[in-house]
């Protein structure tokens, strides 16, 4: 049923215009953000199996999706941390792209993000991993769940930042998606080398425009 939705999704002008701003997003802001992982592919083909692991792993445990590697994320150590807060920062940056341009996001689209990255920071905030958040008290939790919103918060406005700022390059890379479906990293870090060294003369033409339109 998932994958029959998706692929309605994929088909329709614009929801797959959707998703190529929301994928586009995850990959600036990554491309953008220091200690993020480095950036392999970006695409708007939905990966079913990885969506069906994902929507089997939520089963199983709804509060957490059980990922090996966020135990290693709740080290203390600062190369490991940095690396935590640039994932929040790249997994913030689907939905913000989607504000961005279209002034407001689908609803229920960032679920996975969401559920992510909330996972990732709470495995930052506990020492033991985020499989042993259940047995702390409420207390505990109630301080360790305005951690996380705090997290996300900040995660938000660094993606925010970077889309605004990088706006020009989140057009390009969409526009890309849309014609190719499949990004290399390789292609990708092209793409922005192209549109940013195309930027002054589209800059020096705007205002060459303006100059003979007021001296009509």
């Amino acid at each position: 049923m998932m994958e029959c939705e998706l692929k309605s999704a994929v088909s329709c002008p614009k929801l797959r215009k959707t998703m190529a701003y929301h994928e586009g997003g995850h990959a600036l802001v990554s491309i953008h953000t220091d200690g993020a992982l480095p950036l392999h592919k970006v695409t708007i083909v939905p990966d079913f199996k990885w969506l069906r692991k994902f929507t089997q792993l939520q089963l199983t445990c709804p509060r957490f999706p059980s990922i090996s590697w966020m135990k290693i994320l709740a080290n203390p150590d600062g190369y490991v941390r940095k690396r935590g807060l640039a994932q929040l920062d790249m997994l913030m940056g689907g939905r913000v792209a989607e504000e961005l341009i279209f002034g407001e996001s689908i609803p229920g689209g960032d679920l996975t993000d969401i559920e992510l990255a909330t996972g990732i920071a709470r495995a930052m905030l506990t020492i033991d991993g985020p499989q042993n958040y259940d047995d702390m008290s409420t207390e505990t939790r109630l301080l360790i769940d305005e951690e996380v919103r705090e997290l996300l918060k900040r995660a938000n406005e660094n993606a925010k930042t970077i889309l605004s700022t990088h706006k020009n390059e989140l057009h390009a890379l969409a526009n890309a998606l849309l014609e190719h479906e499949t990004l290399s990293g390789s292609q990708v870090k092209a793409i922005l080398a192209q549109t940013n060294s195309e930027q002054p003369l589209l800059t020096r033409l705007f205002w060459l425009a303006r100059l003979r339109l007021n001296e009509l």
